[in-house]
């Protein structure tokens, strides 16, 4: 028998995934599967995402076999899924119409790797589209399949009438296996069952997060004030926002609360590290708030120029709120690279945050859409005795610890693909 033959093959199916090496879209999910095929060599990962125009159809990356498949001609109208679904729905409603490809050109993807690979297990990241698909898939072969939800992935099931509810618990129930990122996402996945059937979904389901390679963040250590004299911000007290410029992450009360503090503290610089569909709007909102001057647009930052902001800022800002869709981050990625770098982090209490922030301890935990109270918080960050500011870092590199992706991945690899998980619930 080959090495090939023993291997535990498992098909995962997602639909945020690096197109390309330098993609802006997040990487959480190719972090997790890398980390667990890294540790795991008995297991052959396979990953079927949305194609999008000048990514390639197949390729081997990071140690995984990627395919993407096409849900609509010509290619160039592929505008659904990247970088983001449902901005991109907001944005242009007619996208809504691709919805129904994105289902049938999936399970059919699904349907073709199934009978090519003969994988032992399905593996779906977001209930929606992936979990209705590949439990299909599931349920016409017999491979189990386990789901992690991301938080509004399963509430915005809630959005259909009726047949979204059972949908959901159609499928749910069926999975042998099931993680959520936070507590707030258990809390969503648990609103569609009554309490005897929770009994059944919680004893497969585990709050597991998504993690954070401390390692690699740690190695870009560098001196604070050496990196702000190279960046042209020396004694400047920097405040540092880093992610993706859509309505969910909430930069726009961030740049409301600088304009409040800009007068009373003049060495402050505010940057944004990122880009989307917000960009052009967020930026002349700073010009009318008569911050354009103190606050900088640098774009999609990776590798050692993130590491370098990481280090060199002074406070992190984690701004994220649930938008009138629902739609909602299910744990700020961002939140856990700002404590793993040692930096004193304010972030909102949604999103999972509050899976992670002790409000007044490693961080400080505020309201949604509070300009108040991240006006306050910064206030307090900037009014910390050296005592309580070195205090407050150790606790939040000791938090960050907990989230380092090496024993996260193990976590996930345990709940999501042991054997006795399957047998327990087949």
């Amino acid at each position: 028998m080959s090495s090939r033959s023993r291997k535990t093959t498992i098909l995962v199916t997602a639909s945020t995934f690096p197109r390309w090496a330098d993609d802006l879209v997040p990487r959480f999910v190719e972090d997790q599967l890398r980390f667990i095929q890294a540790q795991h060599p008995e297991i052959d990962i396979h990953v079927l995402v949305p194609h999008h125009a000048g990514a390639s159809k197949q390729e081997r990356a990071s140690g995984l076999n990627i395919y993407r498949f096409s849900y609509f001609w010509p290619l160039r109208w592929q505008k659904l899924v990247y970088p983001a679904i449902l901005p991109n729905i907001k944005q242009k409603k007619w996208l809504i119409l691709q919805i129904p490809f994105l289902l049938l050109f999936e399970f059919l993807a699904t349907w073709r790797l199934v009978r090519i690979l003969k994988p032992d297990f399905l593996y779906a990241h977001w209930f929606v589209p992936q979990g209705i698909t590949a439990g299909l898939v599931s349920m016409l072969t017999g491979i189990p399949c386990a789901f992690t939800s991301h938080s509004s992935d399963v509430q915005i099931m809630n959005k259909i009438p009726w047949i979204g509810t059972h949908l959901s618990r159609f499928f749910i129930r069926r999975m042998y296996a099931i993680t959520v990122v936070s507590r707030r996402s258990l809390e969503k996945l648990k609103a569609f069952f009554n309490k005897v059937e929770w009994t059944i979904i919680e004893q497969k389901t585990a709050v597991i997060p998504m993690g954070v390679d401390i390692d690699q963040i740690r190695k870009g250590n560098q001196d604070a004030p050496v990196l702000k004299a190279q960046f042209g911000l020396s004694n400047h007290m920097v405040i540092f926002f880093i992610g993706r410029l859509a309505e969910k992450k909430g930069v726009t009360y961030l740049l409301r609360a600088f304009a409040q503090l800009k007068s009373d503290h003049p060495t402050i610089t505010l940057i944004i590290a990122g880009d989307g569909p917000l960009k052009v709007e967020l930026e002349q909102e700073a010009v009318l708030l008569g911050i354009g001057d103190r606050t900088q647009f640098i774009g999609y930052t990776s590798g050692k120029t993130k590491l370098d902001y990481l280090n060199l800022c002074d406070i992190m800002v984690v701004p994220s709120i649930i938008t009138e869709s629902g739609d909602a981050e299910g744990l700020p990625v961002a939140l856990l690279e700002g404590l793993a770098a040692g930096k004193i982090c304010i972030a909102t209490d949604v999103s999972g945050a509050d899976d992670i922030i002790r409000d007044g301890e490693n961080g400080y935990l505020i309201p949604q859409k509070d300009i108040q109270a991240l006006n306050t918080a910064i206030k307090m960050v900037l009014t910390l005795s050296e005592p309580q500011r070195n205090n407050m870092l150790a606790k939040a590199r000791t938090t960050a610890e907990s989230f380092n992706w090496r024993p996260i991945a193990n976590m996930h690899y345990t709940h999501l693909f042991s054997d006795r998980n399957v047998r327990n619930s087949l």
